[in-house]
C-alpha cells in the first residue's frame, strides 16, 4: 500500500510503501483458521438467499481444480479463473469462448472462428483488454474494491456486483461466507486482515462482524501511521502537514 504525506517544513511530497506480513497481522490481530479443503465445492443453496448469494453458491458448486492453486468456475455468461495463491481473479465470456488445457497451459478458443489464444503460460495469466481473458479490475461501490459487474439482462432483473474478495470467499470459504457475509442486509463483512484491499489471498480474508471490522481498522491504521513515521524519520522528515493519504492502485 502506498501513502502520500507532505513535510510541513519544506512542502515536499513523499510516497511511502506500507505492508504487513501475515506474521505481523497475527501479532496484532486474532489468528486465522486455514482452509481445510481448498478444492471442495460443497454448498447448500438456501431458499431464503438473495440473488447475489444464490449466484455465489452457483460459483462454489461449479468450482473445479485446473492446476494446483488454479480454479475455474462459471456463473451465467461469465466464467472465472482464480489464482488461489495470489488472490487474483480473471474472467471471460463463455458465450464467445471455451477453455482448454494443454500440459501446464490454459487456452481460450473462440466458438465462431476456432481461433485459439493462450491465457495461462504455466506461471501467470495473460490478459487482453476488452476481450479474451480479462482481469477483474472494474471498480465497484466506493471504488476501493475491484471485481466484476453482471449487467441486467434476460437472466437478471438488476445488476449484481461481485467484488474479488467476495468471489474468493465464496469459492474457498463456502457456505460460511455466503451465508454470513454476502447477504444484502448482513451484519457481517469480509475483512482484509492486512488492510490491503487488493490482497485477496484467502489467508488475508476473514468473516467478521461489522463492529469487529471497525475495531480491526482502528488498530491497523495506527500501525500504518507508526510505520509511515518510522520511514520518514529515517529520511530525516519529522513534521507532516496533513494526514497520510492512501494512493489508489491503478
Amino acid at each position: 500500500m502506498k501513502y502520500q504525506v507532505i513535510c510541513a517544513k519544506t512542502g515536499e511530497l513523499y510516497v511511502v510503501d506500507v505492508s504487513f506480513t501475515d506474521e505481523e497481522v497475527e501479532k496484532h490481530w486474532k489468528k486465522w483458521v486455514p482452509i481445510v479443503d481448498e478444492d471442495s465445492n460443497d454448498v447448500e443453496i438456501k431458499p431464503y438467499w438473495d440473488d447475489k448469494q444464490i449466484g455465489a453458491g452457483v460459483m462454489r458448486k461449479n468450482k473445479v481444480k485446473v492446476f494446483d492453486g488454479i480454479h475455474h468456475t462459471t456463473l451465467d455468461e461469465y466464467s472465472i479463473f482464480v489464482n488461489r495463491k495470489t488472490g487474483e481473479v480473471y474472467h471471460y465470456n463463455n458465450k464467445v469462448y471455451k477453455y482448454g488445457v494443454k500440459g501446464d497451459r490454459i487456452f481460450l478458443t473462440k466458438y465462431l472462428t476456432g481461433e485459439e489464444k493462450m491465457v495461462y503460460d504455466g506461471k501467470r495469466f495473460l490478459t487482453s483488454s476488452g476481450k479474451w481473458l480479462m482481469e477483474n479490475k472494474q471498480t465497484l461501490s466506493d471504488k476501493s474494491f475491484k471485481g466484476i459487474l453482471y449487467p441486467k439482462n434476460n437472466l437478471r432483473y438488476r445488476k449484481i456486483a461481485y467484488k474479488n474478495h467476495q468471489i474468493i470467499a465464496a469459492l474457498y470459504f463456502g457456505q460460511y461466507a455466503i451465508e454470513l457475509a454476502l447477504g444484502e442486509y448482513s451484519d457481517y463483512e469480509i475483512n482484509h486482515r492486512n488492510l490491503d484491499n487488493d490482497d485477496n489471498r484467502p489467508e488475508n480474508l476473514e468473516i467478521v462482524h461489522k463492529d469487529e471490522n471497525k475495531e480491526h481498522a482502528t488498530i491497523f491504521r495506527k500501525l500504518i501511521k507508526q510505520k509511515i513515521q518510522e520511514t520518514l524519520s529515517s529520511l530525516g522528515v519529522g513534521h507532516l502537514a496533513n494526514k497520510a493519504k492512501k494512493v489508489k492502485a491503478s
